[in-house]
């Protein structure tokens, strides 16, 4: 398991009935702290985000160890709810070499 850094995007609106999309958006971002684990998943390795959004966030690490990325959204996020959750990718990419799985 290991700490890495996250950006949380938090937006807030009032839906608008007439125009059918949301008004007087507020966005406040924060850096938090979250950790970063591999689980064996029958034959499968995931990349565990704790202390994410939703607690829910992880995926195979087959379908994202190769990605050109600067920043790797975790959470997409949903208005008034749940934010936004990004980490660097350089990140994600040293935790799964540190623990050989990026082979």
């Amino acid at each position: 398991m290991k700490e890495i850094t996250s950006r949380w995007v938090y937006r807030s609106g009032t839906w608008n009935d007439k125009t059918n999309e949301y008004t007087n958006i507020q966005v406040v971002e924060t850096i938090k702290p979250i950790k970063i684990t591999i689980e064996d998943r029958f034959d499968d390795k995931i990349l565990r985000f704790i202390n994410g959004p939703t607690g829910f966030e992880s995926y195979y690490i087959e379908n994202i160890k190769d990605l050109e990325l600067r920043e790797f959204c975790i959470c997409a996020g949903t208005m008034n709810s749940w934010p936004e959750c990004y980490v660097k990718y350089e990140d994600i990419k040293d935790f799964i070499r540190e623990q050989s799985y990026g082979e």
